[in-house]
């Protein structure tokens, strides 16, 4: 899990798991309950990163969904409107991403994750 600060330094976001479901939760930077919380799609995310970017105006947060082993990039306003998915991926997963101080143009490391087991024998 890894918050983030408004680009106001006034709130951070971050997120928890409440009901099996994941939740942006919006707190105050200086402490205290968190004053809005959304459900997000997203479903078990590999990697043990739930990476949260405000965009520059501090209006939304953006943040990965993964769907069917694949990722995209969702936004959701802060002012309580419905996400918005950004990407429209059909393959890989998305492992980290940045937006530009803009938000004009955006920076992500994507692929796939292999698992393998081997068993060697006799080695030396």
């Amino acid at each position: 899990v890894l918050p983030a600060v408004s680009p106001d330094g006034k709130l951070i976001a971050i997120i928890s798991i409440k009901d099996k479901k994941w939740v942006i939760n919006i707190i105050p930077f200086d402490g205290g309950e968190p004053v809005k919380m959304f459900d997000t799609k997203r479903q078990s995310y590999k990697g043990g990163k739930f990476p949260l970017q405000w965009t520059p105006d501090g209006r939304a947060i953006n943040y990965p969904v993964m769907s069917d082993h694949v990722s995209n990039i969702w936004r959701q306003p802060i002012d309580g409107g419905s996400p918005v998915q950004v990407t429209n991926f059909t393959t890989d997963q998305i492992f980290n991403f940045a937006f530009s101080p803009d938000g004009s143009q955006l920076a992500m490391s994507r692929g796939t994750f292999n698992s393998d087991v081997v068993l060697i024998e006799n080695a030396k």
